[in-house]
């Protein structure tokens, strides 16, 4: 696994980022993150940002469900904001007045918290291994 990540010298993270115009860093997510729907690929963390962008959306953590047809379909899991209400179907209306229609989210599972790593980040390991479950 060392090896996978070591390459001339350089300890590459699987962090993807972008540089604006005043030489700013902004990460944008993980490559082991990204998932390929039809073909296109699709960053998390690019649809989790277009959720919560919605003022009853409190958090969300979208990963890559598996899918016949399209390889992989992206899966919702969001946490609304304390004493508010929001249907999947707004959801979804929200989401594609922000989004590519390939990257709205297929399947939508409102929760009331977001399984979390040691570290504070969101298990998406645990998310993904749980809407399979159910499948």
């Amino acid at each position: 696994l060392t090896a996978s990540v070591l390459e001339d010298g350089w300890y590459y993270t699987g962090d993807l980022a972008h540089q604006d115009a005043h030489g700013n860093l902004f990460i944008a997510g993980r490559t082991g993150e990204v998932f390929k729907t039809a073909g296109e690929l699709v960053h998390p963390a690019e649809v989790e940002a277009a959720i919560e962008s919605h003022p009853a959306v409190h958090a969300a953590a979208v990963v890559g469900a598996p899918d016949a047809v399209h390889g992989a379909v992206g899966m919702a899991f969001v946490v609304l904001e304390p004493g508010t209400a929001l249907g999947r179907a707004a959801l979804l209306r929200h989401c594609r007045q922000h989004l590519s229609r390939f990257k709205v989210p297929r399947y939508v599972e409102f929760r009331e918290s977001l399984p979390l790593l040691a570290t504070g980040k969101i298990d998406r390991a645990r998310l993904r291994r749980e809407y399979e479950e159910q499948e």
